[in-house]
């Protein structure tokens, strides 16, 4: 499952040390004002880029730094400097983004501009020699593959990854009906590698099983609002949530649902296709331990995740 929170014409706060973020399991939504962006490749507090930054994906010239040697990996312990540290050929500047820092948005972690970045740290902890879904820190399922967010999920991808959901899935049996598992949006995150959360629910947390309980009727089958504007969770404008007899293609049926228009514009990558970029998704397992699928939106550009108010802590 960033950007450096600021007050609108205040000073740009120093990014938090990522590795002390990933210990505490925090990945709060920042705003997006006074975001840090880099024309000629500086990067300058306070100074504030076109929003939201996936629109300005234009590359900046960067440091050079030696290429690794294939397959050296450093274990996770990554620098919180801007830069990074170490070689990972030509890196970027790490400065564009909104919770997650990047050098090139539509870019994975793969990429030399963004491998030496913090929000990779989790991609460079990962083993690259094995398939399929991982689990890292303790509390996320993520890909084996460079995948890097909510806007990797198309029509044509979102089925590729459905399994993660099986996989988070499977690390709460027999307690399924006190976690959540949580992918967030792009506005709301600090790891530029697509992960699930899998995180025990707080008191609020079980208060919201109990507002999808009512929502649904605890009835299959169709999609209902959860709550409205003035009583809404985490600065998520619009919500929806389906019960389902079991786990389905979460994925998928987010998208299919995401399509018809009803969270607005979608973001949109360099190939016109539609993404979840701007849509996070939550599983809670309510009525008798069946899982409802949660979908919440503000639309582009604005912080949405309800993950700190839900389930605040990884363990």
């Amino acid at each position: 499952t960033g950007n450096s929170s600021a007050s609108s014409g205040s000073t740009t706060q120093t990014p938090k040390d990522v590795g002390q973020e990933l210990k505490n399991g925090t990945e709060v939504a920042e705003s997006l004002v006074g975001v840090r962006w880099c024309p000629f490749g500086l990067c300058i507090p306070g100074l504030q880029g076109p929003s939201p930054s996936p629109f300005w994906p234009a590359p900046s010239p960067s440091p050079s730094w030696p290429a690794r040697s294939p397959g050296s990996f450093d274990g996770g312990h990554s620098s919180s400097s801007s830069h990074g540290s170490g070689g990972y050929g030509q890196c970027g500047c790490c400065c564009h983004g909104t919770t997650a820092k990047y050098s090139e948005f539509w870019e994975t972690c793969a990429a030399p501009a963004n491998a030496c970045c913090g929000s990779c740290s989790v991609w460079r902890h990962e083993d690259h020699n094995r398939h399929g879904a991982q689990t890292a820190y303790g509390y996320m399922i993520v890909p084996s593959d460079p995948v890097s967010g909510m806007e990797s999920i198309t029509a044509s991808t979102a089925g590729k990854y459905d399994y993660l959901w099986q996989a988070a899935q499977a690390k709460v049996r027999g307690r399924a009906d006190h976690y959540a598992l949580i992918a967030n949006p792009y506005t709301a995150r600090t790891q530029n590698q697509l992960h699930i959360h899998f995180k025990p629910l707080s008191g609020k947390g079980l208060s919201l099983r109990e507002q999808l309980e009512q929502a649904t009727s605890c009835q299959i089958g169709e999609w209902h609002p959860v709550w409205q504007m003035d009583n809404r969770l985490g600065n998520c404008f619009t919500s929806r949530a389906q019960l389902f007899g079991s786990l389905p293609n979460v994925f998928s049926d987010v998208y299919s649902l995401a399509a018809t228009g009803v969270f607005g514009a979608l973001l949109t990558n360099p190939s016109g296709q539609a993404t979840l970029g701007t849509v996070g998704i939550t599983v809670l397992h309510i009525c008798s331990g069946q899982p409802v699928v949660l979908a919440t939106s503000s639309g582009q550009g604005v912080a949405c995740s309800i993950e700190h108010i839900i389930a605040p802590h990884p363990r």
